[in-house]
């Protein structure tokens, strides 16, 4: 069944047991907003779950293009980098990522590209 509006998304979170759901989702022409994402591991699992599903639809002769989103939880991910950078690196709320979030695109591309995806 479909909502026939453009703004629905439905959430499915990025654990291992969403990444099937993720692919199928994204094969089917359902935007997704994979939450529960508390790890690189996690969003790289997700994004290339993504990638799957949109290279079906390539595959199978369908658009690929399928909007989704992916919810980071950036206090975790802050957290977690937060003693392994320079103090100049935080913006004044003391966190990491608000600054550059286009870094973890970026660190999605440079290890997709190196694997040939």
């Amino acid at each position: 069944m479909r909502a026939k509006r453009p703004n629905v998304f439905i959430k499915i979170p990025g654990t291992k047991e969403g990444i099937a759901a993720i692919e199928e989702s994204i094969f089917n022409g359902i935007p997704v907003n994979v939450t529960l994402l508390f790890s690189a591991e996690q969003y790289l699992a997700a994004a290339e779950a993504f990638l799957r599903g949109v290279e079906r639809r390539i595959d199978a002769g369908l658009n690929p293009d399928v909007s989704s989103v992916a919810s980071l939880f950036i206090s975790r991910w802050d957290t977690a980098v937060a003693s392994k950078v320079s103090a100049d690196s935080k913006t004044s709320s003391g966190s990491l990522l608000e600054k550059r979030p286009s870094r973890l695109t970026g660190l999605f591309l440079t290890r997709t590209a190196g694997s040939g995806r």
